[in-house]
């Protein structure tokens, strides 16, 4: 099924209508009825890999679509608990809004620097992603379907993640994660994925899934190593349906 919303936080990043999509099937009627509507700027497509070669009708409609990068699924299902223990010196603890400033810090510290699907367009070269995962990920602090872990070392904040429970599915999402480079290769992040793994299995949750670009292969085996296998893989297209998009970035160009 194919999915279409409006992105208030990428429409006020970039001053224009943005909409996220997801194809998991070819539907020119569908890409003529959303795509094309007066109100869109442009379109974040998310396309299964598996319609490589149907996409040649999609660009006859919408010539100025540009491929960002690739992005890769993995999971895990939950069946059982797994060992969990901690070395001397490490603690793992949810946080709540108390922690606050220490989640600012990590996000604005690890992603200082990173890049994704944006910056692989030079008209989207001014994003600062940092930002934007902070707006995205503060709100697990607090809510109700969202948990943020925190790792310490010696009572320092090192490493992180942050995850959206999807009880009603049975499934949980690991949406941003990272640790501070000088904390990088000591095994925190699995850590960090052992100790989600214990807490929704003690919620009734069936199965975790995380995502990453494809180029990004250091994490991916971590995550095979943590008994994840690859899912899915989806295309990410920045679709420019209004002249208006191309003229407005052009000139920040």
């Amino acid at each position: 099924m194919n999915e279409f919303s409006f992105s208030a936080s990428e429409s006020k990043a970039f001053d224009l209508n943005i909409y996220r999509s997801k194809i998991s099937e070819m539907d020119l009627d569908f890409f003529k009825s959303k795509f094309l509507e007066d109100s869109v700027d442009v379109v974040v497509s998310r396309i299964d890999t598996q319609l490589q070669n149907k996409l040649f009708p999609l660009f006859q409609i919408i010539p100025h679509s540009y491929l960002a990068d690739t992005l890769v699924y993995y999971s895990c299902i939950l069946d059982q608990k797994v060992k969990s223990e901690l070395p001397p010196g490490l603690r793992i603890e949810i946080a709540g809004e108390e922690k606050r400033g220490e989640l600012e810090s990590l996000i604005l510290r690890i992603f200082k620097g990173y890049q994704n699907h944006y910056h692989s367009n030079p008209l989207f070269f001014f994003f600062f992603l940092s930002k934007g995962y902070l707006e995205w990920n503060l709100p697990f602090l607090i809510e109700k379907d969202k948990i943020c872990l925190i790792i310490y070392d010696n009572e320092v904040p090192c490493a992180f993640l942050t995850a959206k429970i999807v009880e009603n599915e049975s499934f949980a999402d690991i949406i941003l994660n990272g640790a501070l480079k000088e904390y990088e290769g000591q095994g925190k992040y699995s850590f960090l994925i052992r100790a989600l793994k214990n807490i929704l299995i003690e919620r009734n949750i069936l199965k975790l899934i995380v995502s990453t670009q494809l180029t990004n292969q250091r994490v991916q085996r971590v995550w095979t190593k943590e008994n994840f296998g690859l899912e899915q893989s989806f295309y990410t297209f920045h679709h420019f349906i209004s002249p208006n998009s191309l003229q407005k970035l052009n000139s920040k160009f």
